[in-house]
């Protein structure tokens, strides 16, 4: 039965590496015809918290270095360890403050031995709209897991220069000390010395520590380059567990660049065949500005 059980494991793999093989491809050959806009300055960027998802802005943003649902891919591609052992599907669906809305379809294979996942994220912003087709690919070892990720994206009613096709990449790493503390970093668009980008270099470091059935926090410190008006912003979450798969959540986003401050409350559950959150979102500044997120996703 071993025996048998090692060819399946090995086909399903083959299977998968040859379909993210083509998908690289694929997504490459795409973003090669808009090539000359991806390393042109743009004029104004997309919001920081754009690239987040519902279980990131749990915790605030704290999402480098503990599991932020299908957030990773955006956010730090080795946390796609988090489902290593098990494969996954699911999405979210975001309405928040600044007439910003998302929505996003994901997929992950966390059973062979190199881990991947695709989705597929659509966000709106006021007139102009955000696509983006990502990958990801993490492998785990006894010491951490490290992840790349590959990010075609399609701008449509930006003012000035950016709309249209845009390849980018993205790298992490997450480092287990112990079984309770955790230690992540992350880089993003490192390729981009344009100022004024719509892919400013950014760097994410982060750290979380878990006790059992209890409770999770985590902290984040996280940095735009090569843009002006940026400075160092902190994100900071806590999760307090229920019964080990049902609890609250609570957060807090330090802006010191450009873009507000907010704080976040939500409830989870993570059984295990499926994990349900919501979470509401308050900007500091303004009782008036507020917003909700949701997400599912199904694990098998």
């Amino acid at each position: 039965m071993s025996g048998t059980m090692r060819v399946k494991t090995s086909s399903h793999f083959l299977k998968i590496l040859g379909f993210f093989r083509f998908l690289i491809v694929f997504l490459s050959a795409i973003s090669a015809f808009s090539f000359p806009a991806f390393v042109r300055a743009q004029s104004l960027p997309f919001p920081q918290r754009t690239l987040w998802g519902s279980s990131s802005y749990a915790l605030g943003g704290a999402a480098a270095a503990t599991f932020s649902g299908m957030d990773f891919f955006s956010l730090n591609p080795a946390g796609i360890s988090y489902f290593k052992g098990k494969s996954a599907t699911g999405g979210h669906y975001s309405h928040l403050a600044g007439d910003l809305s998302s929505w996003s379809l994901a997929a992950v294979d966390g059973i062979s031995p190199v881990n991947a996942g695709v989705q597929i994220k659509w966000t709106d912003l006021g007139e102009s709209t955000r696509q983006q087709y990502q990958l990801a690919i993490a492998y785990p070892t006894s010491y951490g897991t490290f992840g790349v990720g590959l990010h075609s994206e399609k701008f449509k009613g930006l003012t000035g220069a950016g709309n249209g096709w845009h390849l980018t990449s993205s790298a992490g790493l997450i480092v287990n000390a112990g079984e309770s503390l955790a230690f992540g970093a992350s880089v993003q668009s490192l390729l981009d010395k344009e100022s004024d980008s719509l892919y400013p270099p950014t760097l994410r470091l982060g750290t979380s520590f878990l006790y059992p059935g209890a409770f999770r926090i985590a902290f984040d410190a996280i940095r735009r380059f090569k843009m002006a008006d940026q400075n160092w912003n902190y994100s900071t979450g806590l999760e307090a567990f229920w019964e080990e798969w049902i609890g609250l959540t609570a957060g807090y986003h330090f802006n010191h660049s450009d873009e507000a401050s907010f704080w976040t409350t939500g409830v989870f559950l993570r059984a295990p065949r499926i994990d349900i959150g919501a979470t509401y979102q308050q900007e500091a500044d303004s009782s008036s500005t507020r917003g909700f997120t949701t997400e599912v996703t199904l694990k098998f």
